[in-house]
């Protein structure tokens, strides 16, 4: 009896083993699974690693690999940059520092064909036209240097240069009433115009106005105290008003601070 219920104890029933088998084959396929799982962890997990040896992510080194490429910025940056083409203002810029040059030198022909090169470029260039008008005064060109300055006027009205050589060329032509209305509007531009004072005051000596060419050489003197130019042109002045003591101290006067 013992044996027979030892047996019976042993045998499972077939509904039991046929669950126990189906649970064991589950877990070894879940077994199976996690060990793939892992597989493809580790094989993935070595590809980040390899992306980070290399330095960067691919796309970085895509980025990279463009900048070392032929024709990039870097060889661009190499090959030097076009120059613009000169300008007219410019090549009349140009023209006319050189015609400077040469009219400091003494050379006022050289310099004429200098201005006039300036202002083919740029027709408008008023620092041209009183350039050019200032070398033909040099010159002696009287009606060409008038010409110029008048040009410039039109321009620039109010240009205290070109009114002062304007002047200056009527008082050399000895149009003297036209010289003092140019030196007269000089001063109302820039009263401290010392020379626009003294040549006006010549100018009026010229014409007669003794007395104007009084006040207006010895506003001259309080500008300037040692202009000798005008010492000389007040003692013309006194010397016409019958003052002729007080001329010959104006004539010794310009003599001493090296005047006429």
């Amino acid at each position: 009896m013992k044996g027979r219920r030892k047996s019976r104890a042993a045998a499972k029933p077939p509904e039991r083993a046929e669950q126990e088998a189906a649970t064991a084959d589950a877990t070894s396929d879940v077994e199976s699974d996690e060990a793939k799982g892992d597989r493809v962890s580790s094989v993935s997990g070595s590809g980040e690693v390899e992306a980070a040896g290399a330095g960067k992510p691919m796309k970085a080194q895509r980025q990279d690999a463009g900048k070392d490429e032929p024709g990039t910025a870097e060889a661009s940056a190499e090959q030097p940059a076009e120059e613009a083409p000169p300008t007219p203002i410019s090549i009349a810029e140009t023209r006319s520092a050189r015609a400077q040059e040469l009219a400091a030198a003494g050379n006022h022909g050289e310099a004429a064909d200098q201005y006039s090169a300036a202002l083919t470029a740029d027709p408008i260039s008023v620092p041209a036209m009183l350039g050019l008008g200032s070398a033909y005064l040099a010159q002696a060109q009287y009606d060409a240097a008038e010409k110029e300055f008048r040009k410039a006027l039109r321009l620039s009205p109010h240009h205290v240069d070109v009114n002062f050589q304007l002047g200056l060329t009527l008082h050399r032509r000895g149009v003297y009433a036209g010289a003092v209305q140019q030196f007269r509007r000089v001063i109302e531009l820039d009263g401290a115009h010392v020379l626009a004072h003294v040549v006006l005051g010549e100018a009026l000596n010229q014409l007669g106005e003794i007395d104007a060419a009084v006040d207006t050489l010895e506003a001259a003197l309080e500008l300037d105290p040692e202009n000798g130019r005008a010492f000389y042109a007040l003692g013309i002045a006194y010397d016409r008003k019958g003052q002729h003591d007080r001329a010959a101290e104006m004539y010794r006067r310009s003599r001493e601070v090296g005047g006429r």
